[in-house]
């Protein structure tokens, strides 16, 4: 089941065998290598075992899913708690399997229960970049923009008008006409600096719906 259908189907397999009374819940985007998958499933495998047979617990639920490029798995049982990887072989048997991927477990298990542990392994997917937005092509565009109106066409052109230099081929604000020079210059002036406006008003658009989509 592991093999030919992934970590996901193989769980429920899982839960149906298992005595307790096993609620699942699979969130993956896609399936992460052979290895890491069945350091998964046997540490699911474990842990059920063990709230069954040491835990005195009748419910669990487990939760698959992915978090970033990393594969997290929460299992919670019913049991009356007390579960400690210093004391138990099956824990620490999941810790070194785990560790070969470094991967983490933590367990929280006060006396009474209920116990809950967390397995991460991380680095188990792929991280897919994040497409650009409207917003973010407009911000790049205005990044890579904004300096030639407002130094060379701008403010250059309007050092060399004061100075009544003769250089003009490199500057639109002094080739056009007397009467329209120093509105093209200043045109520029502005041009630029509106083009770095909305290059800075669109970095933090974006990185504001970007912070309030990871939170």
């Amino acid at each position: 089941m592991l093999a030919e259908r992934g970590l996901g189907d193989a769980v429920r397999a899982l839960a149906l065998d298992s005595p307790l009374r096993t609620h699942v819940t699979i969130d993956l985007s896609e399936r992460a290598s052979a290895p890491l998958e069945s350091a998964a499933y046997f540490a699911v495998s474990e842990l059920l075992a063990n709230a069954a047979r040491h835990g005195d617990a009748t419910e669990a639920w487990v939760d698959v899913s992915t978090q970033g490029p990393s594969l997290r798995v929460t299992v919670t049982d019913d049991g009356h708690g007390g579960a400690d990887p210093e004391r138990g072989t099956g824990l620490r048997g999941i810790e070194r399997r785990l560790g070969a991927f470094d991967g983490v477990l933590a367990v929280s298990s006060p006396a009474g229960g209920p116990t809950t542990a967390v397995i991460e392994l991380p680095r188990a997917f792929r991280v897919r970049p994040a497409p650009l937005s409207p917003w973010r092509y407009l911000g790049r565009l205005c990044w890579a923009l904004w300096p030639i109106p407002l130094f060379p066409q701008g403010l250059v052109a309007m050092v060399l008008k004061l100075m009544g230099s003769p250089v003009k081929s490199w500057f639109l604000g002094l080739r056009v006409s007397e009467p329209f020079q120093w509105p093209v210059i200043m045109g520029m002036i502005l041009l630029g600096g509106g083009l770095l406006a909305v290059a800075l008003a669109t970095t933090a658009r974006t990185r504001e719906a970007e912070g309030g989509a990871c939170g």
